[in-house]
């Protein structure tokens, strides 16, 4: 019964982001069961673009936070059920671990920290804060994201770094 009620409010939450990409002409999101694919564009500071693959895991939905994180680009949307790996700092944009952590000094040390949080690793660092999911839907979730990546700190996709 539980597991219906979530499935169910998790489905609510991909029809309402759905819904706000076609309203704001953004790129579609690919879902497979629990996991929204969504392609962001990425801006650096001389205005060249880079397009990076954000993968957004709801499985634990709402009991606990999504899991956020990224992979290969060049992954074709037939392919998304095979990507197991969400947390490979290749994948993660560069912004001088400002929003986006691929060597923090402690474990979890990959991950997305956007405030207020929304990832599973933002609470483990901030014990103090409480997952909100009334809160933070798909749709803010991928809003955050893509501010983050046309802030000024943003600087590169870390693959060009490696």
């Amino acid at each position: 019964m539980e597991t219906a009620a979530f499935d169910d409010l998790f489905q609510r939450q991909v029809l309402a982001l759905l819904s706000f990409q076609e309203k704001s002409g953004s790129t579609r999101p690919t879902v497979t069961g629990r996991k929204v694919f969504q392609r962001l564009e990425a801006v650096r500071q001389d205005g060249s673009r880079d397009w990076f693959l954000a993968v957004i895991d709801g499985t634990e939905f709402p009991l606990y936070p999504f899991d956020v994180g990224f992979a290969d680009p060049d992954t074709e949307d037939k392919a998304y059920s095979k990507i197991a790996e969400i947390k490979d700092p290749l994948w993660f944009p560069f912004d001088g671990e400002t929003k986006f952590k691929i060597a923090f000094k402690e474990e979890p040390r990959v991950f997305v920290c956007i405030q207020p949080g929304f990832s599973k690793e933002y609470f483990v660092h901030h014990k103090n804060e409480q997952w909100n999911p009334h809160y933070w839907t798909l749709s803010r979730i991928i809003h955050q994201l893509q501010l983050a990546l046309r802030e000024p700190a943003y600087q590169s996709p870390n693959w060009e770094r490696a």
